[in-house]
Protein backbone atom coordinates (compact mmCIF):
# COMPACT_ATOMS: atom_id res chain seq x y z
CA UNK A 1 0.00 0.00 0.00
CA UNK A 2 2.73 2.50 1.12
CA UNK A 3 4.36 1.92 -2.30
CA UNK A 4 1.06 2.81 -4.10
CA UNK A 5 -0.19 5.77 -2.18
CA UNK A 6 2.06 8.53 -4.09
CA UNK A 7 1.16 6.91 -7.57
CA UNK A 8 -2.88 6.60 -6.37
CA UNK A 9 -3.55 9.49 -5.09
CA UNK A 10 -1.19 11.55 -8.34
CA UNK A 11 -3.60 9.65 -10.43
CA UNK A 12 -6.60 10.29 -8.50
CA UNK A 13 -5.40 13.90 -8.19
CA UNK A 14 -4.49 14.62 -12.30
CA UNK A 15 -8.35 13.37 -12.66
CA UNK A 16 -10.26 15.42 -10.54
CA UNK A 17 -8.11 18.47 -12.14
CA UNK A 18 -8.54 17.09 -15.43
CA UNK A 19 -12.43 17.36 -14.84
CA UNK A 20 -12.16 20.53 -13.27
CA UNK A 21 -10.40 22.21 -16.06
CA UNK A 22 -12.77 20.66 -18.57
CA UNK A 23 -15.99 21.82 -16.43
CA UNK A 24 -14.67 25.14 -15.37
CA UNK A 25 -11.85 26.70 -17.23
CA UNK A 26 -13.54 25.77 -20.62
CA UNK A 27 -16.65 28.10 -20.14
CA UNK A 28 -14.12 31.28 -18.94
CA UNK A 29 -10.81 30.74 -21.05
CA UNK A 30 -10.21 30.68 -24.87
CA UNK A 31 -8.22 27.63 -25.70
CA UNK A 32 -4.87 29.05 -25.51
CA UNK A 33 -4.99 30.25 -22.03
CA UNK A 34 -7.04 26.84 -20.89
CA UNK A 35 -4.15 24.87 -22.27
CA UNK A 36 -2.10 27.08 -20.32
CA UNK A 37 -3.48 26.50 -17.12
CA UNK A 38 -4.46 23.05 -17.51
CA UNK A 39 -0.51 23.01 -17.97
CA UNK A 40 0.56 24.48 -15.36
CA UNK A 41 -2.01 22.37 -13.11
CA UNK A 42 -0.33 19.16 -14.22
CA UNK A 43 3.18 20.52 -13.30
CA UNK A 44 2.08 21.40 -10.30
CA UNK A 45 0.44 17.96 -9.43
CA UNK A 46 3.82 15.94 -11.06
CA UNK A 47 6.25 18.52 -8.69
CA UNK A 48 4.08 17.62 -5.61
CA UNK A 49 3.93 13.97 -6.28
CA UNK A 50 7.12 14.00 -7.12
CA UNK A 51 8.51 15.25 -3.92
CA UNK A 52 6.54 13.15 -2.01
CA UNK A 53 7.81 9.74 -4.06
CA UNK A 54 11.45 11.30 -3.15
CA UNK A 55 10.33 11.65 0.72
CA UNK A 56 9.43 7.90 0.37
CA UNK A 57 12.63 7.18 -1.04
CA UNK A 58 14.93 9.50 1.49
CA UNK A 59 12.91 7.64 4.20
CA UNK A 60 13.88 3.91 3.37
CA UNK A 61 17.35 4.96 2.70
CA UNK A 62 17.71 6.42 5.50
CA UNK A 63 16.55 3.57 7.34
CA UNK A 64 18.94 1.22 5.24
CA UNK A 65 21.72 3.56 6.41
CA UNK A 66 20.75 3.53 9.81
CA UNK A 67 20.48 -0.29 9.97
CA UNK A 68 23.76 -0.67 8.26
CA UNK A 69 25.44 2.12 10.71
CA UNK A 70 24.47 0.58 14.34
CA UNK A 71 23.09 -2.48 13.80
CA UNK A 72 25.65 -4.03 10.84
CA UNK A 73 28.83 -1.86 11.26
CA UNK A 74 29.40 -1.14 14.65
CA UNK A 75 31.81 -2.91 16.71
CA UNK A 76 29.94 -2.28 20.07
CA UNK A 77 26.63 -3.54 19.05
CA UNK A 78 27.68 -7.65 19.23
CA UNK A 79 29.42 -6.65 22.88
CA UNK A 80 26.64 -5.08 23.96
CA UNK A 81 23.65 -7.73 23.03
CA UNK A 82 25.90 -10.28 25.04
CA UNK A 83 25.92 -8.31 27.82
CA UNK A 84 22.29 -7.99 27.32
CA UNK A 85 22.22 -11.94 26.94
CA UNK A 86 24.45 -12.64 30.20
CA UNK A 87 22.69 -10.38 32.48
CA UNK A 88 18.93 -10.85 31.35
CA UNK A 89 19.76 -14.31 31.93
CA UNK A 90 20.23 -14.83 35.63
CA UNK A 91 17.29 -15.30 37.88
CA UNK A 92 14.90 -12.10 38.20
CA UNK A 93 16.27 -12.00 42.00
CA UNK A 94 19.66 -11.15 40.95
CA UNK A 95 18.98 -7.95 38.87
CA UNK A 96 18.05 -5.60 41.42
CA UNK A 97 21.45 -5.82 42.51
CA UNK A 98 22.45 -5.53 39.09
CA UNK A 99 20.49 -2.43 38.27
CA UNK A 100 21.16 -0.45 41.77
CA UNK A 101 24.93 -1.30 41.02
CA UNK A 102 25.24 1.09 38.22
CA UNK A 103 27.82 -0.99 36.30
CA UNK A 104 29.13 -0.79 33.14
CA UNK A 105 27.34 -4.11 32.52
CA UNK A 106 24.50 -2.23 33.23
CA UNK A 107 25.22 0.57 31.22
CA UNK A 108 26.08 -1.60 27.95
CA UNK A 109 22.13 -3.37 28.66
CA UNK A 110 20.42 0.36 28.30
CA UNK A 111 22.46 1.53 25.66
CA UNK A 112 20.71 -1.14 23.81
CA UNK A 113 17.53 -0.97 25.49
CA UNK A 114 18.07 2.84 24.29
CA UNK A 115 18.89 1.98 21.03
CA UNK A 116 15.41 -0.03 21.00
CA UNK A 117 13.59 2.58 22.40
CA UNK A 118 15.17 5.22 19.64
CA UNK A 119 13.79 2.98 16.98
CA UNK A 120 10.05 2.45 18.40
CA UNK A 121 10.35 5.99 18.55
CA UNK A 122 11.90 6.53 15.09
CA UNK A 123 8.99 4.31 13.99
CA UNK A 124 6.10 5.86 16.08
CA UNK A 125 7.43 9.50 14.42
CA UNK A 126 7.68 8.25 11.03
CA UNK A 127 11.56 9.05 10.50
CA UNK A 128 11.96 5.16 9.83
CA UNK A 129 10.49 3.20 7.26
CA UNK A 130 8.52 0.59 9.07
CA UNK A 131 7.92 -1.83 6.64
CA UNK A 132 11.74 -1.99 6.03
CA UNK A 133 12.61 -2.31 9.56
CA UNK A 134 9.77 -4.78 10.66
CA UNK A 135 10.95 -7.19 7.66
CA UNK A 136 14.91 -6.67 8.89
CA UNK A 137 14.86 -7.03 12.74
CA UNK A 138 11.31 -8.06 13.64
CA UNK A 139 11.88 -11.39 15.22
CA UNK A 140 14.80 -10.36 17.05
CA UNK A 141 12.97 -7.06 17.97
CA UNK A 142 10.69 -8.75 19.34
CA UNK A 143 12.75 -11.54 21.17
CA UNK A 144 14.54 -8.60 22.50
CA UNK A 145 12.00 -7.52 24.12
CA UNK A 146 11.15 -11.05 25.73
CA UNK A 147 14.52 -11.28 26.49
CA UNK A 148 14.54 -8.37 28.96
CA UNK A 149 11.38 -7.96 29.57
CA UNK A 150 12.00 -8.84 33.70
CA UNK A 151 15.09 -6.56 33.53
CA UNK A 152 13.39 -3.56 32.32
CA UNK A 153 10.54 -4.09 35.03
CA UNK A 154 13.13 -4.01 37.46
CA UNK A 155 15.16 -1.13 36.24
CA UNK A 156 11.80 0.83 36.35
CA UNK A 157 10.95 -0.30 39.90
CA UNK A 158 14.78 0.40 41.06
CA UNK A 159 15.99 3.58 39.18
CA UNK A 160 14.74 7.04 40.44
CA UNK A 161 12.11 8.98 37.47
CA UNK A 162 12.48 5.56 35.38
CA UNK A 163 8.71 4.05 35.75
CA UNK A 164 8.06 4.62 31.94
CA UNK A 165 11.78 3.70 30.72
CA UNK A 166 11.49 1.50 27.35
CA UNK A 167 7.67 1.99 26.92
CA UNK A 168 8.12 2.48 23.34
CA UNK A 169 10.37 -0.35 22.97
CA UNK A 170 7.49 -2.63 24.82
CA UNK A 171 4.52 -0.99 22.81
CA UNK A 172 6.29 -1.38 19.08
CA UNK A 173 7.18 -4.95 20.38
CA UNK A 174 3.45 -6.27 21.61
CA UNK A 175 2.08 -4.67 18.50
CA UNK A 176 4.86 -6.43 15.83
CA UNK A 177 3.89 -9.42 18.25
CA UNK A 178 0.32 -9.16 18.02
CA UNK A 179 0.72 -8.86 13.86
CA UNK A 180 2.54 -11.74 13.66
CA UNK A 181 0.29 -14.01 16.05
CA UNK A 182 -2.69 -12.74 13.52
CA UNK A 183 -1.04 -13.50 10.33
CA UNK A 184 0.00 -17.04 11.81
CA UNK A 185 -3.74 -17.52 12.71
CA UNK A 186 -5.06 -16.82 9.25
CA UNK A 187 -1.97 -19.14 7.38
CA UNK A 188 -3.44 -21.68 8.97
CA UNK A 189 -6.84 -21.56 8.83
Amino acid sequence: MDRLFPWSIGLVSLVVATLVADIFLVNYFDKSEYVTIFGFLVVILVAVFTVRGNQVIAKRQATVNFIAQYEIGNVEWPKRLVQLWRITSKPDSELVGIITSRSDEVSQVTAVLNHMEMVAIAIRNHALDETIYKEWHAPIYVGMWDRSEAFVKAFRKNRVASHDAFIEFEALAARWREEADALNKTKHK
